[in-house]
This record gives structure tokens, C-alpha cells and sequence, in this order.
């Protein structure tokens, strides 16, 4: 396999490491939107057809952050910085450092703490294990025995990620440096996921608007 297949391969399967704290939280406090956001990488199109219409609207809108995100001049920006060490993944590792951002900055985003938010998604997982896909329904267990949504809680943690994220690659990625350069630039890293996120909260609150008005 060459590069290029690994790299679409590997995207392609990628679910529990990547920015799920961000698309969960986009959707507080509707449990079924949150659990749709949740499940947006995971569903398929026959999965679809078998989820509650309010679950749908959370995989719907967690495309919509998705496309929106890839487009965005700030996560642009951040990819830049890290491609010289870190290549085409560069795009990998700044989901998980923009979910590193989102912890760090928590308090500004969240009525209740990151740990009660965890906790609370964690039992809504559990409660709705039955309508999970089977792909997610056979992990779940063993991404919450890992407290999977602190990944990226601090750097140690993220260290690990990126290293994890290494191991799941056939070619060389180099994950793991990216965390000497976000220690060295982590201003502007917390700038850009900071414009990014804002205008995140500002596209949720249109499309539940639009929601709303159908």
C-alpha cells in the first residue's frame, strides 16, 4: 500500500482519538443531538435510516462542523505551522490539539465542568448502547473504561494520543512532534482554536435556528 492509500485509509478509521469533546459539546444539553454529533464519523448510510429523527439532526450537524472546520482560515493556519515536521497528518493532529485547547479553556464554553460533562456523556453512551452502530457498539466499553473524552486533557495525556496515533500509522507521521512545537507557539495554536471554536458556537446556534424553523 502506498502513502497516499494509507493516508485516506487511515482517516478514514480514525474515530475515538480525534475531537469528539468539541462536536458533543456544539450540541449541549439535547442528549439525542449530542449523541448524533457523537456518532457523525461512525454512521453509515443503513445506520441512518434506524435512528431517531432528533439523533439524525446531531450526525447531520456534526458534517456541517466538519466541512466548516476544513475550511476554516484559523485551522488552515495551525496546519501550516506543524507540516514541516508533521506532513499531511497535520491536519490529524490539530483536531486533537484544538480538543487539548477546548479543555484548557473549558470554563469558557461549558456550564458545568469538563469532569460532570464527561460523566454525563458517558452514562447517556451506556444508556444508548442498543441503537449504537455495531462498529462503535463492540469499542464503547473500553473508550469509557479510558475516560476517552480527556484524551487531551493535558500534555501528558496528549503526548500519549499522539504517540497511540504513531503506532496506528504503517508510515512514518511524526505525531509526536507536534507537541514541542505547540509548546513553542501555543499562543498562536490558542489564538486560532479560539477564533475557530467561536465561530463553531456561532454556526450551532444558526443551524438549530434552521432547525427549528422546518
Amino acid at each position: 500500500m502506498n502513502i497516499d492509500a494509507e493516508f485516506r485509509l487511515f482517516v478514514k478509521h480514525i474515530h475515538s482519538d480525534l475531537n469528539y469533546l468539541a462536536h458533543i459539546l456544539l450540541s449541549y444539553p439535547d442528549n439525542d443531538e449530542m449523541l448524533g454529533n457523537f456518532l457523525g464519523d461512525f454512521v453509515r448510510k443503513k445506520d441512518m435510516l434506524i435512528l431517531p429523527e432528533s439523533i439524525q439532526v446531531g450526525v447531520n450537524l456534526h458534517r456541517v462542523i466538519d466541512q466548516y472546520t476544513d475550511r476554516h482560515d484559523s485551522v488552515k493556519s495551525s496546519v501550516e505551522i506543524l507540516k514541516p515536521k508533521v506532513g499531511r497528518y497535520a491536519w490529524v493532529a490539530i483536531d486533537i490539539i484544538n480538543d487539548h485547547f477546548l479543555c484548557q479553556q473549558w470554563e469558557d464554553y461549558s456550564p458545568i465542568s469538563l469532569r460532570e460533562f464527561c460523566d454525563h456523556f458517558y452514562f447517556l453512551l451506556k444508556r444508548k448502547k442498543k441503537i449504537l452502530p455495531s462498529n462503535l457498539n463492540q469499542q464503547v466499553d473500553i473508550m469509557i473504561d479510558h475516560d476517552f473524552l480527556m484524551n487531551t486533557y493535558n500534555h501528558h495525556r496528549l503526548y500519549k494520543t499522539m504517540k497511540h496515533m504513531e503506532r496506528r500509522t504503517s508510515f512514518k507521521s511524526n505525531f509526536t512532534d507536534s507537541i514541542p512545537i505547540l509548546k513553542e507557539k501555543e499562543e498562536e495554536f490558542q489564538t486560532n482554536f479560539k477564533v475557530l471554536f467561536d465561530d463553531l458556537v456561532t454556526l450551532c446556534q444558526k443551524e438549530e435556528e434552521k432547525t427549528n424553523a422546518e
